[in-house]
């Protein structure tokens, strides 16, 4: 599912009366438990000419992560800087009945010895705990390009992210780190982030309060090299359904729909050599369903929960057309998400120090 961009100026001296803003103190970190829950099944017929098969294929990821939001400082336009600090994560995967799992936590880590900042600059498959980065990495020569900094998985426990949000919730920049998807593969946090973090596009919560936002729909492959589809989007309304007290508290229900369905489509994503001939793969379907529910605090203007599903749908043909795709291949494919986050704390003092 595609995530926010969006495009709302806020007026500093309106941030304090605003209802629907979010509230952060400069030093006084959010502490949120965020589970992450896919199922991928996948069903695929092939075709060759007088021989036909089908097979099934299941994967499924359980993600648990501990994190905090630092707000360091706000700016004169109402835009918030801060840290994203990963606590623990613990990782589930399982293919096809292969279970594996990984537990990376941040004081474990911490206590190791290999260093990230020494790697910087360094190509991800020299990495060693020993070596300090080549003079030709890091030095700039003309006619190259620079090369890009690389951290190691450790630096994302032990170097928190920076992140931009604006005070209506709008994540406006997200620090682009080569560990993300080392530590967590297959997962964007920085989407992650922005969906249980829902932008408030309308100035007060109010029973009945309604706003819309379009989000690209993502697409499950890159379009091959000069074939660039139309964009497609995916209209997402929220409405806020119940002003009620909750642990004592006044707070916002707000619920989230959207859906897209597109047919007919034909944006070729692949192609390969089979039966000693060049195939290639299309996307001809993509959909999706989107539902979810947010508790906002209404005093406090802190997201105290989010749970946001969706259900996505795509489908493949793999052939030629010089065959009349009397040899194909076709898949369909639906994939099945949860997301949900949690305040766990109040803000609390912490510490970044290596002491």
């Amino acid at each position: 599912m595609g995530v926010l961009f969006f495009y709302s100026t806020v007026v500093f001296s309106a941030v304090a009366e605003d209802t629907a803003r979010y509230r952060f103190e400069e030093g006084e970190p959010l502490t949120y438990k965020m589970e992450v829950d896919v199922t991928n099944e996948t069903l695929i017929a092939t075709h060759f000419y007088d021989q036909s098969d089908k097979s099934r294929h299941n994967e499924s990821l359980a993600l648990t992560m501990d994190y905090q939001l630092m707000p360091i400082v706000q700016q004169g336009d109402g835009l918030w800087k801060m840290r994203l600090l990963l606590n623990q994560l613990e990782q589930i995967v399982n293919r096809d009945g292969d279970v594996q799992k990984k537990t990376l936590d941040r004081a474990a880590l911490r206590g190791r010895e290999i260093s990230g900042s020494a790697l910087m600059k360094r190509p991800i498959q020299n990495y060693s705990s020993g070596l300090g980065a080549p003079e030709e990495a890091t030095s700039s020569k003309a006619g190259l390009i620079p090369a890009r900094e690389v951290h190691s998985p450790e630096d994302l426990f032990d170097e928190p992210l920076l992140v931009w949000i604006k005070s209506n919730g709008i994540l406006q920049k997200f620090e682009d780190r080569t560990e993300l998807q080392q530590v967590i593969p297959g997962i964007n946090l920085k989407e992650c982030i922005e969906l249980v973090l829902p932008p408030l596009l309308v100035s007060d919560l109010q029973e009945g309060t309604q706003w819309t936002r379009d989000v690209p729909v993502d697409l499950p492959a890159t379009p091959i090299e000069g074939h660039q589809p139309e964009p497609m989007t995916l209209k997402l309304d929220y409405a806020v359904r119940k002003i009620e007290s909750i642990d004592g508290r006044r707070c916002a229900r707000i619920a989230l729909k959207g859906r897209f369905v597109r047919d007919g489509l034909s944006i070729p994503i692949r192609q390969e050599e089979m039966k000693y001939l060049i195939w290639t793969t299309s996307i001809t379907r993509v959909a999706d369903q989107v539902e979810g529910e947010f508790i906002f605090d209404l005093s406090k203007r802190t997201m105290r929960t989010s749970e946001i599903t969706s259900v996505y749908n795509y489908a493949t043909l793999a052939g030629r057309k010089q065959d009349k795709y009397r040899g194909r291949i076709t898949s369909e494919n639906e994939i099945r998400t949860r997301l949900v986050s949690r305040l766990v704390s109040a803000p609390t003092a912490i510490s970044f120090s290596d002491e």
